[in-house]
């Protein structure tokens, strides 16, 4: 049995040592990290501009899908190196105020959020749904209930076979939604990988972006217009360059590679901070379930508390010690997997300690008087405690590592959901499932099922003790006999 889980113990641990070295099998030396919007990362553009540029200058770029809001917000944090947004005046200002250099116009399409305001309109009231999504999903919630949509040309090109909706008005000036790139200011943030942020902007203005950007279409429609473009989009009614009729598509095949990165990402992460946790938490959880000292009780109100934060509190909690404008921002570790292994720890340490401290309260009470008796030092009786508990120690194990593997808010909120960076199982969940992409999404959950089931049947590996009366069985004395004369 001893060399069986010596395998085990090797094969986590080989698992947890090539994850923590999350270079990216495309071997680029350089990276940069790009915020941009929704638009721009679901409508697949990126998936063919970014690998040309890699193949040009050797940088990968990893990007954060967001709100144009949010990425200009994260690149004040500084907490990215360049941004691909559209919000021209949002953009100025942000340049204005010093936190943006190298402002350059990239392409434009058909959406503009300005236009409640043109129109003397307040979006608010029953009628009005704020979804608060990216705008893929925001398709799929306005096709479910069936309301009306402002979107952007391309996002609805790209889920157009996924929906029922039609297009009502495009191609209008007022529709006219400029995209630009700006690079964050290093004299600002002097972190910031600026050679390489505007190696980026050189190339997404370049001749060859601009035959990349005009020439991608989706179903013979170009979704994106490179900057400067001679001919502008016709008002709707002469030629909105849509088929405006529904259309259906097959679900493509998901990437092996994909689908493996969002695997290890998880494996990675949640093992690496399971083991963290109960490193640092088996400890404390025998010494609540086995001493009385003053302030127990709080320790145990505190860690029982813990089991039940939102994942969503301890991610807000660990984003702003990590942003760079936050305590430990120097440290740069926002949106990594080390950040994503900092948040699963504090949620995975009160799991420990709580369901460990249960465990061990349950034991013989004369266990260590008995080994003490027959002359274990503390050493020896600290193992026998643990040996013991062991029922316990795994079961604690379990729980925090399923809960680990499976939470959402920690790695959304500190990994940035990069992908094949920091994109999880569960964060590919949600990408899948507001992309309208349900089978990948199904197969992912399986994925996770399948996890949750090698785990149950790895423990079994360890021969947990037989059950007596809903008790395990005790064997302290025999424990305390084998560490008799090992004194320390």
């Amino acid at each position: 049995m001893m060399p069986r889980r010596k395998a085990v113990i090797a094969l986590a641990l080989a698992v947890l040592l090539v994850g923590c070295d999350r270079r990216d099998s495309s071997g680029a030396a350089e990276s940069i990290r790009l915020a941009t919007t929704t638009s721009t990362d679901s409508s697949g553009l990126l998936d063919v501009l970014l690998p040309a540029f890699r193949d040009e200058t050797g940088i990968e770029v990893q990007v954060m899908p967001m709100g144009t809001g949010k990425a200009l917000r994260t690149a004040r944090d500084g907490n990215c190196d360049v941004v691909l947004v559209h919000a021209p005046q949002a953009e100025r200002e942000f340049v204005r105020e010093g936190w943006g250099v190298d402002r350059r116009p990239v392409m434009y399409n058909d959406f503009e959020m300005a236009l409640w305001r043109q129109a003397g309109v307040a979006p608010e009231g029953r009628w009005y749904r704020s979804v608060g999504m990216g705008m893929g999903r925001t398709l799929i919630v306005a096709n479910e209930i069936g309301a009306y949509v402002l979107a952007d040309r391309a996002t609805f090109l790209k889920f157009r076979g996924r929906i029922d909706l039609v297009v009502l008005v495009a191609g209008d000036e007022t529709l006219h939604n400029p995209y630009g790139v700006i690079a964050v200011s290093p004299q600002k943030w002097p972190h910031v990988k600026y050679a390489q942020a505007k190696r980026f902007i050189e190339f997404l203005t370049s001749e060859q972006a601009r035959r990349i950007i005009g020439g991608y279409r989706i179903d013979g429609e170009v979704l994106f217009h490179p900057w400067p473009q001679q001919a502008r989009p016709k008002p709707a009614g002469q030629d909105a360059g849509l088929d405006r009729r529904p259309q259906t598509s097959r679900t493509p095949p998901l990437d092996a590679r994909y689908l493996l990165s969002c695997v290890q990402m998880s494996l990675v992460c949640s093992l690496t901070a399971t083991a963290l946790a109960v490193l640092a938490g088996a400890p404390v959880g025998l010494l609540l379930g086995r001493r009385r000292f003053p302030g127990r009780r709080a320790l145990l109100v505190g860690a029982h508390t813990g089991m039940a934060v939102p994942t969503v509190v301890i991610g807000l909690v660990v984003y702003g010690l990590l942003t760079r404008a936050g305590p430990l921002g120097s440290l740069g570790m926002i949106y990594s997997a080390k950040a994503v292994i900092l948040g699963e720890f504090a949620l995975g340490f009160p799991i420990i300690v709580a369901l460990l401290s249960s465990a061990a309260a349950g034991l013989d009470p004369k266990l260590e008087m008995t080994a003490r008796t027959l002359g274990a030092g503390r050493l020896r009786l600290f193992w026998t405690v643990v040996r013991e508990a062991k029922v316990g120690l795994i079961a604690a194990t379990m729980s925090a590592f399923g809960r680990l593997c499976s939470e959402l808010g920690i790695a959304m909120m500190v990994g940035g959901n990069m992908e094949y960076h920091t994109r999880t199982m569960t964060t590919a969940i949600a990408v899948e499932t507001a992309g309208g992409e349900f089978a990948h999404a199904l197969a992912l959950g399986l994925i996770l099922l399948l996890i949750a089931l090698g785990v149950n049947v790895a423990a079994q590996i360890f021969r947990l003790p037989r059950l007596s009366g809903g008790r395990a069985e005790v064997r302290g004395q025999a424990a305390a006999t084998r560490g008799a004369g090992d004194v320390l």
